[in-house]
């Protein structure tokens, strides 16, 4: 039976991530380019891996991830990838700068 605490889905990921970050961490990963946000799996990647059961083989949240990146061959090492990319798309989104009209 999986861990009810743990995310199924990316966007869940997602959300427990948010959920951890200050404004100012939200804004500063909103502006990084896409060199700068390559490096977020590297940075998160331990607390990824551990917090949301990768490590034992969180197999719901792999199947999101292979159906978030359209790779069907996707391994849980690089389920961490697509969480930190749809992170990052998601908070540029919501925390990038945006012009004053």
């Amino acid at each position: 039976m999986p861990d009810r605490d743990l995310p199924r889905t990316v966007d869940e990921a997602v959300d427990r991530i948010a959920l951890e970050l200050t404004l100012k961490q939200k804004g500063r990963i909103a502006r990084m380019g896409s060199k700068e946000a390559s490096a977020l799996p590297i940075s998160l990647g331990d607390y990824m891996w551990v917090k949301f059961g990768l490590r034992d083989g969180n197999d719901e949240l792999v199947a999101s991830c292979r159906l978030a990146s359209g790779v069907e061959d996707l391994q849980k090492e690089n389920a961490i990838d697509v969480i930190a990319d749809a992170l990052w798309n998601r908070l540029r989104r919501t925390h990038g700068l945006r012009p004053i009209k």
